[in-house]
């Protein structure tokens, strides 16, 4: 493609050879990434492994998490020890367990406080000079947890909600992600350009720092259950569930499109000025 450099409008003036661009990329509606039979193979034994991971799971899972819930009852001395584990079943016969962890009521001063806070991060954290996607997500935890101390004060005898309940839920949602996470991390992976090796490397990469955040999710709890009161129920719904395993799952597939993409753009087709 030849670059014509003449005679301008009057008024105008002729551009600098300098300020031209020297290459152009191919616009992106020719620029597509083909599922060729190498990427399909990879994709197939990488999906071999998520099974061949799940079945483990099912199989050594429910022990794993009865062996975890007498950790945390040794390691944070709960006062009903054993009796508090409590067996959950999935997939009608498989149990897994959670430990039911004592919560306090808050108390009128509490929920004074908390509320306060609230109301004033909605009015000054915007303020700040903080991102505004920070301070959206602060604002409607705090708010969420304000609203609670609310309806504590309001309305303290209609508020039964069991610490029984909270522990089942941590537990259902985070088993849920812990299983099913990896199928969803596959299905991103599958139109990107990876060899197996590297393909497979990801995959195991993220069944251990899923089992990491798992073990770590509930240390969480058990500090926010212990030395907390009811107001930490939103922050353990909305927050300590399953945000730090979507958050984990988007920054690994950023990293590997990131990697991806600076790979491809070496072999792209240019168009060169001449």
């Amino acid at each position: 493609m030849d670059a014509q450099i003449g005679v301008t409008p009057a008024g105008s003036h002729i551009p600098d050879e300098r300020n031209v661009k020297e290459t152009i990329a191919l616009h992106r509606s020719y620029r597509r990434i083909r599922l060729t039979r190498e990427m399909r193979l990879s994709s197939v034994f990488s999906f071999a492994l998520i099974l061949a991971i799940l079945a483990a799971k099912i199989v050594y899972l429910p022990a794993l998490t009865l062996e975890l819930c007498r950790w945390l009852v040794r390691l944070f001395q709960t006062p009903l020890g054993e009796t508090a584990i409590r067996p959950i079943y999935f997939w009608s016969s498989t149990s897994f367990h959670f430990l039911v962890v004592p919560i306090s009521a808050p108390s009128t001063t509490v929920c004074l406080v908390v509320i306060s806070v609230s109301l004033i991060s909605l009015l000054f954290l915007k303020r700040l000079p903080i991102p505004l996607p920070l301070v959206i997500l602060t604002n409607l935890l705090i708010s969420a947890t304000g609203f609670f101390a609310l309806l504590f004060l309001l309305i303290p005898d209609h508020f039964t909600y069991r610490a029984e309940s909270l522990s089942e839920l941590f537990t259902t949602v985070s088993v849920l992600v812990a299983t099913g996470l990896p199928f969803i991390f596959w299905l991103v992976l599958l139109p990107l350009p990876i060899r197996l090796p590297r393909r497979i490397l990801f995959c195991v990469l993220f069944e251990c720092v899923l089992a990491l955040l798992y073990v770590l999710k509930h240390l969480v709890y058990m500090v926010m259950c212990t030395y907390g009161t009811y107001l930490v129920i939103p922050l353990v719904i909305l927050i300590i569930c399953s945000l730090p395993d979507i958050l984990y799952l988007v920054s690994l597939f950023s990293m590997t499109v990131s990697g991806v993409s600076a790979r491809i753009s070496r072999d792209s087709k240019l168009w060169h000025w001449t």
